[in-house]
């Protein structure tokens, strides 16, 4: 029988994979950075926590058009085998709204 899945080991699991995310995302959209941010860039995971993905466009995008992306890397990330009981979380942002995140915490630039 194997290990039984914890939430810690399913965030592990899914720092193990942030590179694979970053390829993904960038593969969705070439423009955009791509940014670890909140308790997982700070090395400060709890049980509690998520993985905050940090999708940064050029310019600010619209809530449909910031909802599609978020569609299309999910799909890109069910494709390559990311499992969905890692608990990402993708906010797709603008290059001037990447302040506020900074200003906040601690942000790891990954592609």
């Amino acid at each position: 029988m194997g290990k039984r899945l914890t939430p810690l080991r399913a965030l592990r699991e899914g720092l193990d994979r942030l590179s694979d995310v970053a390829r993904a995302i960038k593969s969705v959209e070439p423009r955009c950075e791509v940014y670890l941010a909140g308790g997982a860039a700070e090395n400060r995971l709890t049980i509690a926590s998520d993985i905050d993905i940090l999708v940064v466009l050029p310019n600010e995008p619209s809530f449909e058009e910031a909802v599609e992306l978020e569609e299309r890397i999910w799909s890109e990330l069910e494709r390559i085998g990311v499992p969905s009981y890692i608990p990402i979380e993708i906010h797709v942002v603008s290059k001037e709204s990447l302040g506020r995140y900074s200003r906040r915490g601690k942000i790891v630039r990954l592609a």
